[in-house]
């Protein structure tokens, strides 16, 4: 893989990041790309923040703050977590349900 990033301390490399990066301009057309673009990518949780982002640009507005952390994060059903979610998911109507 294609070295990205490199942390430098007081002139020595204590740390190289191997990856891809892909930026688009505005038009969809492509400003920089760097190592193996078209590789498959599985970025898992690292998308959830984005995802609520959409959401919220979609009109949802958390009720506090668990429910946006909620929102950005994975969890493990834990019943802290259960709770937060049925908390969010009672102020629906029934058919918003499915």
């Amino acid at each position: 893989m294609t070295v990205v990033a490199e942390v430098v301390r007081s002139g020595y490399v204590e740390g190289r990041h191997h990856g891809s990066v892909l930026a688009l301009r505005p038009d969809g057309s492509v400003a920089l790309a760097v190592g193996d673009v078209d590789r498959p990518i599985f970025p898992r949780s690292s998308n959830k923040p984005l995802q609520a982002v959409a959401l919220l640009e979609a009109g949802w507005g958390p009720a506090d703050d668990q429910q946006l952390v909620l929102g950005c994060a994975s969890h493990s059903g834990e019943s802290r977590h259960l709770d937060v979610v049925r908390r969010s998911l009672g102020g629906l109507p029934q058919d918003a349900l499915g």
